[in-house]
């Protein structure tokens, strides 16, 4: 455990490794999850009791390492060896650093449509090159085909060197999927530990699999009689016809082709590369007008919601520019109204009693008339000093000022006159006036004379008595 320890030590400072913490699955077995610069590792241990099996694990490790040029394949980062003695004996500790992906074919297929040809081409090309190194994958199943997260690039892990256990040693100990070809059914009938078969075209048996499994909708497991150890021809055939029905009866004769019983039939790995690259660039090619009409579509969609969009916007501001222009209208409205309002106000306020009164008055020239008489008759004869004083005789039979009171009277274009209507013909009607608030003379007959009294300029009255009590008494 202490050697485990330093190997792995002695790999995470040598990198600037840190440990994200420990996993189990059927790739890596048990192994150290690590990242360093934002990418993650796969650091997996291995114990040899014995140096020969030690060397041949290195041997193959490096050997595994060197593949690391071929695109697509899981890529062997580092390799570390480290011998411990103990007491009684030494072993050694082999550390492999895989890249680490941890999205599966089976996980992705449940969460997104994956191009049939371009995974088929990925692992015939990646296949085909192994064989050119005189390696055979050995586990060639959904679980080892890998997916890159953002380039979404098929990647093919390769540590079936390191774990020792191929896809039917899984299936002796216990493995309860099979993606086994007819040859190897026939061998695990047998209970064969070590079968002789073609491992390149039990492999391509096996990617036929994979092909109906994910793109004909069919249960591979279904076909196996797992009892009898046989394979259900039947079944096969028909998830062979839908799988040509979803994707084409070109590929579906090369699937067919794979899946023969009698593996000489069989094309190779390399045969099917170019058959899947060249199919695949006829669906590119077939796919780009389709493209093309559907980047154009949506071009137009786009500008279509583009001007949808605008005229949405321009109904909107139209309806605010409306909304502002009643508004204003509504306003306008309001201040007329109040306008309105304050007029009919101040016509009711000019329109008063008083006013009304005031105004008739203006227009009533006779009254007017009277009523300037009346005063002048009240200021020169009621007002006066000497009628206060019963000075009326002096200044009666002064002629000097009855000459300038009717002079000023004239002049001022008024004459004070008594109707003779309003009172009837006495004798001794003249010699006693009651009194009133302002005096009339008596002009109409022709005995009198009319009587105009004029205040001295020099006199100054002041006084504060009501006319009712200024008593001007007449005598002849």
């Amino acid at each position: 455990m202490g050697a485990e320890q330093s190997v792995a030590q002695g790999i995470v400072q040598s990198k600037n490794f840190t440990i994200l913490g420990y996993k189990e699955n059927e790739i890596y077995g048990s192994f150290k999850l690590i990242e360093s610069q934002s990418k993650q590792y796969a650091m997996v241990s291995k114990t040899c009791q014995c140096y020969e099996e030690y060397t041949n694990l290195s041997k193959i490790l490096n050997e595994t390492k060197s593949l690391n040029e071929i695109d697509n394949l899981v890529k062997l980062v580092e390799v570390d060896t480290q011998e411990e003695t103990n007491l009684c004996s030494t072993y050694y500790k082999v550390t492999a650093l895989y890249e680490y992906y941890d999205i599966t074919l089976r996980q992705i297929s449940k969460q997104a449509s994956i191009n049939c040809l371009f995974v088929l081409k990925s692992l015939a090309e990646i296949l085909s090159k192994l064989y050119g190194h005189n390696i055979v994958h050995g586990n060639l199943t959904p679980d080892q085909v890998l997916i890159e997260k953002i380039q979404g690039e098929v990647k093919l892990n390769n540590s079936t060197q390191l774990t020792g256990y191929n896809h039917y040693k899984r299936i002796l100990s216990g493995d309860s999927l099979w993606y086994l070809s007819p040859e190897l059914i026939n061998a695990l009938g047998k209970k064969e530990l070590r079968p002789q078969y073609n491992h390149e075209k039990n492999e391509v048996y096996q990617l036929g699999l994979i092909a109906l499994e994910f793109w004909g909708n069919g249960n591979i497991q279904e076909i196996y009689d797992k009892q009898n150890y046989k394979i259900n021809e039947d079944v096969i055939q028909s998830i062979i016809e839908e799988f040509g029905v979803r994707n084409g009866y070109v590929l579906k004769n090369v699937i067919k082709q794979m899946l023969q019983t009698d593996p000489n039939i069989r094309p190779t790995m390399s045969e099917l590369s170019q058959s899947f690259t060249q199919l695949f660039e006829i669906q590119q090619q077939v796919d780009e007008p389709k493209v093309e009409q559907y980047e154009e579509k949506e071009n137009q969609y786009e500008q279509t919601t583009n001007l949808q969009e605008m005229n949405k916007e321009l109904i909107e501001v139209q309806d605010e520019v409306l909304q502002i222009h009643k508004e204003s209208f509504q306003y306008l409205e309001e201040c007329k109204k109040n306008t309105q309002n304050e007029n009919q106000l101040q016509d009711q306020f000019e329109e008063s009693p008083k006013k009304q009164e005031k105004q008739n008055c203006e227009f009533n020239t006779q009254s007017v008339k009277q009523s300037v008489n009346q005063s002048l008759k009240e200021y020169y004869v009621t007002g006066s000093i000497a009628a206060q004083f019963g000075q009326l005789n002096l200044l009666e039979s002064n002629d000097e000022y009855k000459c300038i009171g009717i002079t000023q009277l004239q002049e001022n274009g008024d004459i004070l006159q008594e109707k003779s209507q309003n009172h009837p013909t006495s004798p001794k009607g003249q010699d006693s006036i009651k009194p009133k608030k302002s005096v009339k003379v008596n002009t109409a007959s022709a005995n009198k004379k009319a009587v105009s009294i004029k205040r001295p300029k020099h006199e100054i009255m002041d006084t504060k008595l009501p006319k009712q009590a200024v008593v001007v008494s007449k005598k002849r």
